[in-house]
């Protein structure tokens, strides 16, 4: 659920998406309006890319800065790290959800990048659209190759969380998958103080980050809702957003061919936004 935001991270998310631009992969919705009629109408909506002049900074200082706030915003979520340097805090990092293998694998690729940049920044390289970056420390290899592209999903994926618009935890969960995927599928090479990281089984039922909602009126009653949920069945992957009761509730497509007047309203459905 959306949360109160810490002032520092809100800073710091303004900062992310001023310098990461066009570069942002974030869930988005095309919008699909449909009123009792039947009518129908498309826009976007949830992208939230703010617009203006922009720095744009060398990847060096991006890749630090990211890690830096990727850091901060982890120390806050989970005060178990605080005091710890970043090899225990890499060690200490939950892996019992798809966000928390997302965190751990993202976390591990921009610490061994910015340890490179600050010890060895001649072994940071961009080969054939990707990035290398490899030390030894105390006897100990560490080194990652991964594809832009896949780097992208791991920067984005960080100014998703630190924004907080996330909709609701289901989502969130589902989106990270979608987002360790496609880390993983540009990942060619990550060992860790000597030891391979390996990649997560995390299962193949993420969302993509574009996806499809059909907007129900407001306070539509619930066979309204129901004739519009039918009516859906022919727009493959379009989920449903709903405004019944006071309380917004989005509904994936995966599962609103089973919804009852019962399970509407459930906290599994309803966000802020």
């Amino acid at each position: 659920m959306k949360k109160k935001m810490n002032t520092f991270l809100e800073q710091t998310r303004d900062y992310i998406f001023d310098v990461l631009d066009d570069e942002l992969i974030l869930p988005t919705f095309v919008k699909i309006d449909i009123s009792i009629d039947g009518k129908m109408g498309y826009n976007l909506f949830c992208k939230g890319i703010r617009a203006g002049d922009r720095f744009k900074p060398t990847n060096i200082i991006k890749y630090l800065t990211l890690f830096t706030i990727f850091d901060s915003y982890l120390e806050i979520k989970y005060p178990c790290l605080q005091g710890h340097d970043f090899g225990k805090r890499f060690n200490k990092l939950p892996e019992n959800t798809a966000s928390a293998r997302m965190e751990k694998i993202g976390y591990c690729i921009l610490l061994i990048i910015r340890n490179t940049i600050i010890h060895h920044i001649d072994n940071l390289l961009e080969i054939d659209e990707k990035i290398e970056a490899s030390y030894n420390q105390s006897g100990l290899l560490n080194t990652v190759s991964i594809s832009i592209s896949s780097l992208n999903y791991i920067l984005s994926y960080i100014a998703y969380m630190i924004n907080g618009n996330i909709l609701n935890d289901y989502y969130f969960e589902k989106y990270s998958k979608e987002y360790y995927r496609q880390t993983i599928n540009g990942l060619n090479k990550l060992v860790y103080k000597d030891r391979k990281v390996l990649k997560q089984k995390i299962g193949e039922d993420g969302f993509s980050i574009i996806r499809k909602a059909i907007y129900v009126k407001e306070n539509a009653n619930i066979e309204e809702v129901i004739n519009i949920i039918k009516a859906a069945n022919q727009y493959d992957d379009s989920d449903i957003l709903i405004h019944k009761d006071g309380i917004r509730l989005i509904i994936p497509s995966i599962e609103y061919s089973s919804i009852s007047k019962m399970k509407l309203v459930n906290e599994k459905y309803s966000f802020n936004h």
